[in-house]
């Protein structure tokens, strides 16, 4: 199954109903049309005209649409069956290629492959604007359409053609080109650029070599986005993608043998480089070798020696260093300061004051002794607390007012060591 689609710039609607209608042709379908079958070819033209002049004037604007389906029909099946499916198939791609437009169909069977030419307009019905078909809806309706034909009538044999997978070597060709190859049977200008460059891939060496070969032949590579293509210099400076013309595949072939050549080149370079340079400087390297063993021998010979020399003035060396330790922890433990014996005692006497009351004394002694004990610590710390408090120093004018201050406070630490030492005796 083939689908073709030709726009027409001009309103020649009655010129391709007249070629439509001619000869054996029979009228198929009348897609949005009031009257059908009692309508006459200019009736049917003067509706088609009529819906066009809604349209305004526009340059390059479309104003129908002439569109080919032909069938190969490899099932030899009889006409009535096959006019049924063929009906089937041209209304269904009326309804998806134009729903709201007018169409008129006529099946044609004076050639090999039976076809139906459509006439559509290009506008919808009773609408001033004119409905652009974009090419990938159009290919998904020629992809759908036939994969409807392979699964509902594979008795008709169709061979793929929208749905098969693309060969990247193929060449895209529009249906101006397909027909000028038919009518002179030469090779179209593409085909000619796809032999020249295969060639000139399969010569050049390096990318230099490419782009020297190219230019002398008439051609310029360009890039577009991801896109790379061909300048064609001789035909106005035409310009033809890769992809188009089924060069890309060879085209990244080449340019991957020519990397591999280059890093090939570099480093035969490099090896030539360096063993040039061995060769020169091989006895000056073996020279500076041996210069740096004797040298790193005298170094381990110096460091033998100097720890022979240590162990001789220092026999005694783990004692003097634990000796240093010692000393630097003395030196860090920080320095106690001087306390009066007073101060000492009542602390004391509160220490063990502390303890008693938490039932936790620093030895476990008798009841009676215990309480022996906790009495007497009470006594001295009520009397360590009867001692008045240094007050602070004042200035004496005269000698003789301080000595008298200073002999009261000796009598009363004389009388205070006294009772203490009463009160021991009697305890024992």
């Amino acid at each position: 199954m083939i689908i073709k689609s030709m726009a027409r710039k001009k309103p020649s609607f009655s010129q391709l109903i007249k070629y439509m209608e001619k000869e054996d042709g029979e009228r198929l379908i009348y897609h949005n049309f009031y009257g059908g079958d009692h309508l006459e070819s200019n009736e049917i033209i003067k509706i088609f005209e009529k819906n066009a002049q809604l349209l305004p004037k526009r340059k390059n604007g479309n104003y129908l649409y002439h569109e080919i389906l032909s069938l190969e029909n490899n099932g030899n099946l009889q006409e009535k069956e096959l006019y049924k499916i063929i009906y089937e198939l041209s209304s269904l791609y009326l309804e998806k290629r134009a729903n709201k437009h007018l169409g008129f169909a006529v099946l044609h069977k004076n050639t090999d492959n039976i076809h139906v030419h459509f006439c559509i307009s290009a506008n919808e019905l009773k609408s001033p604007s004119r409905v652009r078909l974009p090419k990938s809806k159009f290919s998904t309706i020629q992809k759908n359409l036939e994969n409807y034909i392979l699964e509902h009538y594979p008795n008709l044999n169709e061979s793929k053609v929208y749905t098969k997978t693309k060969d990247k070597d193929q060449i895209k060709t529009s249906n101006k080109e397909q027909e000028l190859k038919k009518r002179t049977k030469n090779q179209s200008r593409k085909e000619e650029i796809k032999t020249l460059l295969h060639g000139i891939f399969e010569q050049a060496n390096t990318k230099e070599d490419l782009n020297n070969l190219l230019e002398k032949s008439g051609f310029r590579f360009y890039t577009r986005g991801q896109y790379i293509g061909i300048i064609d210099l001789q035909n106005n400076e035409r310009r033809h993608r890769l992809k188009t013309l089924g060069l890309l595949p060879h085209y990244e072939i080449t340019q991957e043998r020519l990397e591999e050549l280059e890093e090939d080149k570099e480093t035969k370079d490099y090896f030539k480089e360096t063993s040039a340079l061995y060769e020169k400087r091989g006895k000056q390297s073996r020279a500076i070798e041996d210069l740096d063993n004797l040298r790193n021998q005298q170094v381990r010979q110096q460091d033998i020696e100097e720890k022979i020399i240590e162990k001789r003035d220092y026999p005694n060396l783990q004692q003097e260093t634990r000796a240093s330790i010692d000393l630097i922890k003395k030196r860090e433990e920080p320095e106690q300061h001087y306390q009066p014996p007073e101060v000492l005692a009542k602390n004391k006497a509160l220490e063990n004051l502390e303890a008693i009351r938490k039932g936790k004394p620093e030895k476990q002694e008798e009841p009676k002794k215990r309480e022996y004990l906790a009495n007497r610590y009470i006594k001295e710390a009520r009397k360590i607390e009867e001692i008045p408090k240094k007050e602070p120093k004042q200035e004496v004018k005269n000698k003789e007012k301080a000595r008298p201050e200073k002999n009261n406070r000796l009598d009363e630490l004389n009388r205070i060591a006294k009772n203490n030492n009463k009160n021991k005796e009697k305890d024992l």
